[in-house]
């Protein structure tokens, strides 16, 4: 009786190191690169879910509108879309936003704003002393 072995053949990449190096694309950056967020008030609050990294939650607040970031270690990630986090001020929005507001969330000064996020404020006296 004769057995039968298998052995492991070894494929051998075709690819030159040159085609290689051409397939093989930097990553790009994971960090927000898009345009500052406009904010009149900023609040921000701890996620504690989150035990590997520093997460935070983040409340952006305009005359008309409210938005939500997320944050990792500090960074908002370069998947970050403004629009579609990005809610009209209603109302019923908010009632809502003071109810997010009394439970966890702290309002942070402006100074202590991060690099993405930009004050409304400003933006609007420099658009009024423009017209004059």
């Amino acid at each position: 009786m004769t057995t039968v072995t298998k052995t492991r053949r070894s494929r051998k990449s075709k690819l030159t190191p040159a085609i290689r190096a051409k397939t093989r694309e930097p990553k790009a950056p994971s960090i927000y690169s898009g345009p500052p967020i406009p904010a009149l008030r900023v609040y921000r609050r701890d996620v504690p879910e989150f035990q590997k990294c520093k997460a935070e939650c983040w409340l952006l607040i305009t005359d008309t509108t409210y938005t939500f970031a997320n944050t990792y270690n500090d960074q908002l990630k370069a998947s970050f879309d403004a629009k579609h986090y990005t809610y009209a001020l209603t109302d019923a929005a908010k009632k809502k936003v003071e109810k997010k507001l009394e439970a966890d969330f702290v309002e942070i000064d402006v100074t202590d704003w991060p690099a993405w996020i930009t004050n409304a404020a400003a933006a609007k006296r420099t658009r009024k002393a423009r017209q004059q």
